[in-house]
């Protein structure tokens, strides 16, 4: 079933989040600009890498306002911006006063988005997976449309573009590459200990496999068995690390942007949760097991819980080469 939404000629979709956020919207983001060709304008906070993450999507128009840079914004100064557009589309997933009131001050121009103060809402029911969640926007207009569909690797930046040729140029071509991401917010993050009790584990029983590190915190390597077989990138731009990450073989990570990135990169991926949000916040279209404390805390997630899930990984794929007994 088809919404008629083709008398709208001006629209434009409302994205404020966080960096990881954003690869999770990027399907939809997809979406839309595919519904709205040529007529879609992005409204967004002035964040420095949402042009280059939404790069490849077709807006007509990025309009970057401090008005709208977190979800406590001024709606009485952002509407002046949105006087030019017939209908607001929002994908983001959270409500509250000054959302509420931009609605009031937009009408009667018609809006979408994913709770009931918008005139048109998408219908969800929770638990639902952000990204399923944000897909159900643009299946207001097109219910026929698929998030798979639109999930496909994102495109890297320019000056990036050939970090993962490079970067596996000096890598033997039988040697596997696991990118690991430990550092995250507090509550979400796990112990520095035990990755490295997991590295060490892996790094010994397999002869073929190389570990590569990004992000900023990382734990302390000097205790790994064997340094020579890993590559930190810990002061490296986002996007070197992105860059990285999408030419990896597989991905062990904590709720954080690489896991997302790795996600929409379709690598074989582990992720680690203190919870059930990883039916919100977890890995959607690679191959993937999620390992889950059982208490609510990171800390009781046991090092031998997240070595099985790397071997089921693994075994779905062109595992690497077992070390001599």
């Amino acid at each position: 079933m088809k919404t008629d939404f083709q008398n709208i000629q001006n629209p434009c979709v409302l994205f404020s989040n966080g960096l990881g956020d954003h690869f999770i919207a990027l399907p939809t983001m997809r979406a839309l600009a595919h519904l709205f060709k040529d007529r879609l304008t992005l409204v967004t906070q002035e964040l420095s890498h949402t042009e280059v993450i939404f790069q490849e999507v077709a807006f007509k128009h990025i309009l970057r306002t401090k008005h709208f840079n977190n979800q406590k914004f001024d709606a009485q100064e952002l509407i002046k911006a949105l006087e030019p557009y017939d209908a607001l589309i929002s994908i983001t997933p959270w409500v509250n006063t000054s959302l509420m009131n931009l609605l009031k001050l937009f009408r009667p121009r018609k809006t979408f988005g994913l709770f009931e103060n918008f005139e048109y809402r998408a219908a969800f029911k929770k638990p639902i997976h952000q990204s399923d969640m944000a897909f159900c926007v643009p299946q207001i207009f097109d219910a026929t449309l698929q998030v798979e569909d639109f999930a496909y690797a994102p495109t890297l930046p320019d000056q990036v573009k050939r970090v993962p040729a490079v970067f596996r140029e000096k890598i033997p071509a039988d040697c596997k590459l696991l990118v690991v991401h430990t550092d995250t917010k507090p509550e979400k993050m796990w112990s520095a200990d035990k990755f490295i009790q997991v590295i060490n584990e892996l790094l010994d029983s397999y002869s073929q496999l190389g570990v590569v590190m990004v992000g900023i915190d990382m734990p302390d390597l000097a205790q790994c068995s064997a340094p020579e077989r890993i590559i930190c990138f810990d002061k490296v731009p986002f996007e070197v690390s992105w860059g990285v990450v999408s030419c990896a073989d597989y991905f062990l990570g904590v709720d954080s942007v690489f896991l997302h990135t790795a996600d929409l990169h379709q690598v074989p991926s582990v992720g680690i949760f203190q919870d059930d949000n990883y039916k919100e916040f977890g890995l959607r279209f690679a191959k993937h097991r999620h390992v889950i404390s059982s208490t609510g805390r990171m800390e009781d997630i046991q090092v031998n819980e997240v070595l099985d899930a790397l071997q089921q990984v693994f075994a779905q794929e062109d595992q690497p080469a077992m070390a001599s007994s």
